[in-house]
Formats: structure tokens, C-alpha cells, sequence
């Protein structure tokens, strides 16, 4: 609880120093910790922080791409950002490890993936996501690590759902093993 607590006050912080995208960022690493919403934002801060031609950029960059073309434009774009940004570069890292893995770079993803969890390992999120390149490359055990590590730093985090239910599938299916 003292890690999220800690992350917004970041943000607040951050937005007073009128450093928006570093903000931005905690509060992405907050709902990737907690599983939570975003902190309801006063209407000046949401005009502030929304309104920030930087900040659209960064979020656009950091979406699910659809293709190959807009997988590419967003990497180049994240590393951009990431290069001149000090706050919160570490979850820019998180979603270009994401976006290279639905490149088909996994080995380039996974050392991301490891990267952001050197700066901050509680982000139960990137554990998951850690677990899942794992699992996509046939690293079982490794990926079964990783989940495991997301459940202890938040066992109710959403993002664990599709692994609980993997899980259930698993035992109901062959019980003998569990």
C-alpha cells in the first residue's frame, strides 16, 4: 500500500512541476500496480493534463497496434519519448516490451519486460505480461513464476484473471496433477 501511495504522490507532484507526461506516467504505473482506475483528476487537471499535445502522443504510442506499420511507428515514438523522459521512463518501457512481442520480438520484449521490473518490481501488470511472453515461447515454468509474483504482489489484480481461469481450466481438466 506505502509503493501506490508513494506512486501518487509522484503524480501529484509531477503535475505541479508541470512535468505532464512524467505524471501521466505514474498514473499509469499506479493502475498497472493496484489494478485500479486512474484517481478522479479535478476538470483543471484533466483540461491540463489531456489538453498536453505530449501526452496524446504518448498514450496513442502506448495503444495495442493493429498492424505491423503502426507497430513500428510506435516503438520508434516510444523510444523517442523515452529517451527525454526521467519520470516514469520505465512504463514507456513496458509498452514498447508489449508492442515488440506483438511484433514477434519476444527476446527483445522479454529484456524490456526486465528492464521495467528493475525499476519498479512491483508492477504486478508487467509480471503478467512477463509471463505471458514466457508462456508464448514455451517457458512454462518461467511463465508460472512470473504469474505466481503478480499474485503475491496483488492476488485480485484483473489482469490475473485470464491466468486464474487458465488455471481452473487446468485442475478440472487434470486434477491428478494438482
Amino acid at each position: 500500500k506505502q509503493i501506490e501511495k508513494n506512486v501518487l504522490e509522484d503524480a501529484d507532484g509531477l503535475i505541479k512541476e508541470n512535468d505532464l507526461e512524467g505524471a501521466i506516467l505514474a498514473y499509469l504505473e499506479y493502475m498497472l500496480i493496484t489494478g485500479s482506475q486512474m484517481p478522479p483528476w479535478s476538470a483543471a487537471e484533466q483540461k491540463l493534463l489531456l489538453g498536453s499535445d505530449k501526452v496524446k502522443t504518448m498514450l496513442a504510442a502506448s495503444q495495442n497496434p493493429s498492424n505491423q506499420e503502426t507497430a513500428e511507428s510506435a516503438v520508434k515514438a516510444l523510444e523517442a519519448i523515452r529517451e527525454k523522459q526521467t519520470a516514469g521512463a520505465h512504463i514507456l518501457t513496458i509498452f514498447e516490451a508489449n508492442t515488440r512481442a506483438a511484433m514477434g520480438e519476444p527476446g527483445r520484449a522479454r529484456d524490456l519486460m526486465l528492464d521495467a521490473l528493475a525499476e519498479n518490481p512491483y508492477i504486478a501488470g508487467a509480471w503478467k505480461d512477463l509471463g505471458d511472453f514466457y508462456f508464448k515461447n514455451y517457458e512454462p515454468y518461467k511463465a508460472w513464476l512470473c504469474w505466481d509474483t503478480a499474485r503475491i504482489i496483488n492476488p485480485s489484480h484483473p489482469l490475473l484473471d485470464s491466468v486464474n481461469n487458465f488455471e481452473n481450466q487446468l485442475i478440472n481438466k487434470y486434477p491428478e496433477f494438482f
